[in-house]
């Protein structure tokens, strides 16, 4: 597989491998590093077709979840080995969740943790308004590249609360997108939830908000709920839109901080 662009900081004896969503890239993800890199390495990743990694073969943008999820593998092997636990915290949003998803399922021995930020677990309706709105999104990414400026202060005007840095970030990205990925309309896993929440074989904190654009309802949280997976705790977090972490920071990072803290503190109970 293809080597992804990473960002490394920070020295700690456990890692966290952050990974973006669809059409951004591993610099708005500074704030986990921010956070967490005083006592964590964290690892920053460009997926596949975003940001400085490489762009998708025709035949890996026929099946770009997958694709995406075997270069993150790769990356996980790597800094799986720096780990005091030779294990990561892998952190997901939106496309990065499902990617996440995906890698804890194929490799559970090499994740401690999975932290999913409203992870794109698609219903097939969500699926099919992704696909039907691809060639929309393409035409937004080239206004947004074509007028930064003019596109970061809508985004402050939309979201008074978000960062400028980040924003800088999030501009940067839709000019490095892969525009044959964001064709695909591709964006995450299209698998009955309950499913997946039954699947979760690690520790795992799924976060959601209550604003338009995110992806569960809070029937869909209380179905996955219902599942009774000891490993799976959901938290929705209120005046969070799809991007919680940019839109409630302060509590993103609260419920996040205090989920791996449980995780260390109860490390080694749910050993396979």
């Amino acid at each position: 597989m293809t080597r992804l662009a990473t960002y490394v900081s920070g020295s700690g004896p456990e890692v966290i491998v952050a990974l973006h969503g669809v059409t951004d890239n591993a610099p708005s993800l500074a704030g986990i590093a921010q956070r967490w890199n005083g006592e964590y390495r964290v690892v920053l990743v460009d997926s596949l077709g975003h940001g400085l990694s490489p762009r998708l073969t025709e035949a890996e943008a026929a099946d770009p979840v997958g694709s995406c999820t075997g270069a993150v593998i790769e990356v996980v092997e790597e800094q799986a080995a720096h780990a005091a636990s030779g294990k990561v915290t892998l952190m997901g949003h939106s496309m990065g969740g499902a990617i996440a998803t995906s890698v804890a399922a194929a490799r559970p021995e090499l994740v401690k943790a999975l932290v999913l930020e409203d992870p794109a677990w698609l219903t097939e309706t969500q699926a099919a308004a992704y696909k039907r709105g691809a060639e929309d999104e393409i035409g937004r990414l080239r206004a947004i590249t074509a007028n930064p400026a003019a596109a970061i202060e809508r985004a402050l005007e939309d979201h008074p609360g978000r960062q400028v840095r980040e924003l800088g970030a999030w501009s940067t990205a839709k000019g490095q997108v892969d525009v044959r990925l964001v064709r695909t309309g591709v964006v995450g896993l299209v698998v009955p939830r309950q499913h997946l929440a039954s699947q979760i074989a690690v520790p795992c904190l799924l976060l959601t908000g209550d604003q338009p654009g995110v992806l569960f309802t809070d029937e869909d949280i209380a179905s996955i709920v219902s599942v009774g997976n000891p490993l799976l705790r959901t938290s929705t977090i209120v005046g969070a839109g799809h991007s919680i972490r940019r839109d409630r920071p302060e509590e993103f990072y609260e419920a996040v901080e205090a989920f791996l803290r449980e995780v260390q503190n109860t490390d080694g109970m749910h050993a396979h």
